[in-house]
């Protein structure tokens, strides 16, 4: 999934190459932010970014936003949509630094 994901980011930033300039500039201004929205109906399988790929953003000045839903089946069988579902060792709020 996260491999996936990741080629996605890879294109955009592909199609980006050589303007990362211009995006700094305008992050000077305004908030350059990647968005990323997965909608998972079985599990939720982690999600990682490689060094390169979180530093090319940064090379746009650019934050990454992720929107990751999951939907499932309870034990009623009706579907269920829970939007503050995370990876099991993520705490629902981490504390803010």
């Amino acid at each position: 999934m996260s491999e996936i994901v990741e080629q996605h980011i890879i294109d955009v930033l592909d199609q980006l190459s050589g303007r990362e300039a211009v995006l700094r500039e305008i992050a000077q201004g305004c908030k350059v932010t990647m968005e990323c929205v997965g909608y998972f109906h079985e599990y939720y399988p982690g999600f990682t970014l490689e060094a390169d790929t979180i530093h090319r953003l940064s090379e746009c000045g650019a934050s990454i936003d992720l929107d990751f839903y999951h939907f499932f089946i309870d034990e009623n069988k009706s579907e269920t949509h829970d939007q503050d579902a995370q990876h099991p060792s993520t705490p629902a709020n981490p504390p803010l630094k």
